[in-house]
């Protein structure tokens, strides 16, 4: 009888230190709440786990064919005045995936994806986006792992005047940045066959 509640003992605590190694925003639930910008935070993610009720984004950014990532962690930021994000998971060391979703936990529709950062000077395998945000909206940051086995992974979160001209960023190799002059006119840039292609400035 001793013998069997000393085992029990041992499995409860095994048990406890395997959770207690998990990543502490592991759960959508518990994502870490971003106070202040610029933002930065490095998690190892070799022990995060799934949720039955994380959303389906799989390594081409579909949320509607695809499966889970692996090995989520998650970010929430509730913005004063709106504008815009940009979110990187640059100095990670594995393929990340990184989506921005609107509403709750369990309840989510993606504002949008990014696999790899193939739009810019960068060219790894890590993930950048850009998320513009109304007055007082929130919006979750989930990164998953493309491969199974999560490591080392960092988040980069900013505010920008740059904004996303269009919310298919699963199109992210050649998606247009836009981004505002203080009297309020643009300049569209977008990439066509490898090459850039200025706009007009608009109102």
């Amino acid at each position: 009888m001793g013998r069997a509640i000393m085992y029990l003992g041992v499995a409860v605590l095994m048990s406890a230190r395997l959770a207690a190694a998990q990543p502490a925003n592991d759960d959508c639930a518990a994502a870490t709440v971003i106070a202040a910008l610029p933002f930065t935070d490095a998690v190892d993610t070799t022990t995060a786990t799934t949720e039955a009720a994380d959303p389906a984004v799989d390594h081409d950014c579909s949320s509607t064919g695809g499966g889970q990532g692996d090995k989520s962690v998650w970010y929430r930021y509730t913005s004063v005045s709106g504008g815009s994000l940009e979110v990187d998971t640059f100095g990670s060391d594995y393929d990340t995936i990184l989506a921005a979703w609107r509403g709750t936990c369990g309840g989510f529709t993606l504002a949008t994806c990014n696999d790899a950062d193939l739009d810019d000077d960068y060219s790894g395998e890590q993930s950048r986006l850009i998320v513009s945000l109304e007055p007082g909206e929130t919006i979750y940051l989930e990164v998953t792992d493309d491969d199974p086995n999560g490591g080392s992974m960092v988040i980069n979160v900013k505010a920008t005047p740059i904004f996303q001209e269009t919310d298919h960023a699963e199109d992210h190799a050649h998606r247009p940045d836009v981004g505002a002059a203080p009297d309020g006119t643009f300049l569209v840039v977008w990439e066509q066959g490898g090459y850039p292609i200025p706009g007009q400035a608009l109102l």
